[in-house]
């Protein structure tokens, strides 16, 4: 893989720079720009990582169209989005070379099936989900409820400016 396609790969990944260099190539900043800058191959190690988090992001893709394919026509296809590194660490068995690869899968999701995103609160969800196993389910059915509110508060805001 040359510098350019390291590149393209990195931002189809939706990560900075400062996110590659730390967590896939595990180097100095410096040292990641160079890689992109040169036509030259980039390290296998850090080839194999990367081709690793498009097979990642790929899965998550794939199973959230699944999940996509399994909700009752005519409700809205809701799905949690991790906006920090923070929320993501709330996962079970989050790895933190995973999160940008994830939001990568929702992205597209949202382009192509028209999905809704809510973004992650750990402290709402946390309070929501009392005492029960935090579970995918869970976050998805607490990410469904969060949209639901969020539409409701646009409607309330909408009547009472009108």
């Amino acid at each position: 893989m040359t510098g350019p396609n390291l590149m393209a790969v990195r931002l189809f990944l939706c990560m900075s720079i400062t996110d590659a260099a730390r967590f896939v190539g595990e180097v100095a900043e410096r040292s990641w720009r160079t890689w992109e800058s040169l036509p030259n191959k980039a390290p296998d190690d850090v080839i194999a990582k990367i081709n690793a988090l498009v097979d990642y992001r790929n899965q998550i893709y794939r199973e959230s169209l699944d999940l996509i394919k399994a909700m009752p026509d005519g409700d809205p296809k809701v799905f949690p989005l991790y906006t920090t590194i923070e929320d993501w660490f709330q996962l079970p068995m989050s790895v933190p070379i995973k999160w940008r690869a994830h939001c990568s899968a929702m992205a597209a999701l949202v382009i192509e099936y028209k999905i809704e995103l809510v973004r992650f609160d750990n402290d709402y969800f946390k309070f929501w989900l009392e005492n029960a196993e935090d579970t995918l389910d869970k976050r998805m059915e607490w990410a469904k409820m969060a949209y639901a509110q969020e539409q409701q508060s646009i409607v309330s805001k909408a009547l009472k400016a009108g």
